[in-house]
């Protein structure tokens, strides 16, 4: 039916092509049409008027894109940050849009809102996005013997992320707090907070929790 009504709509400008191609901005899909009947002419090759000449059936439909690319306006956690340019599902761009959380990716958009924000960030896209990601986090839990005496490094606290959290945190960006943390720490239910930079930049603080290493069995 809604194909029927567009083409009743647009059928008077399609005399004279035998194929014409109809972009549905409603469903973002083009249709291609052809006429049922072919157009008869007069003796000056004048199309004849004839209700038949309005009658057509549909070639293919060549679906649009079923994503939209947006500037973001705020940083989200599954998302992206501000000033990035995320290409996501058309019902999630709309919701954006429609929120004002995001924008259009268009050309005075993207020179507008990315180019110079970005040159007034001291910090990279993935930094920021890395930033972001270790602020929302709630608490590293750090395994560590209680059978020896040890104090809490750099050194040991960036293998430790690594092995147990996937975190990859070299020991120079790390800055312990100003009281130490031993193994009789182990087990408590104290959190601590480390401050970790990232590309030099504003440190971002996390929160690390010393948790007793279970021995494996031989």
């Amino acid at each position: 039916m809604f194909f029927r009504k567009l083409l009743q709509t647009t059928s008077r400008q399609l005399l004279l092509p035998s194929q014409h191609k109809v972009t549905c901005l409603a469903l973002a899909h083009t249709i291609k049409v052809k006429r049922h009947h072919e157009i008869e002419v007069d003796s000056k090759g004048q199309p004849i008027e004839n209700w038949k000449n309005y009658i057509y059936t549909v070639d293919y439909i060549e679906k649009g894109p079923k994503n939209l690319k947006v500037i973001l306006n705020e940083d989200m956690l599954d998302v992206g940050v501000k000033g990035e340019i995320v290409d996501l599902p058309k019902s999630v761009s709309r919701y954006l849009l429609r929120n004002n959380l995001a924008m259009y990716a268009s050309p005075e958009n993207i020179k507008e809102h990315v180019v110079k924000y970005e040159t007034k960030q001291t910090q990279t896209m993935t930094g920021r996005k890395t930033a972001m990601w270790l602020q929302h986090q709630d608490v590293f839990n750090i395994q560590l013997r209680t059978d020896v005496e040890w104090k809490l490094t750099p050194e040991v606290l960036s293998r430790c992320l690594l092995k147990s959290n996937k975190l990859n945190a070299p020991p120079e960006t790390i800055t312990m707090p100003d009281y130490d943390i031993t193994n009789l720490d182990v087990g408590k239910d104290v959190e601590h907070e480390i401050k970790l930079s990232i590309n030099q930049a504003e440190p971002v603080t996390i929160k690390i929790k010393i948790t007793e290493a279970k021995m494996e069995q031989q």
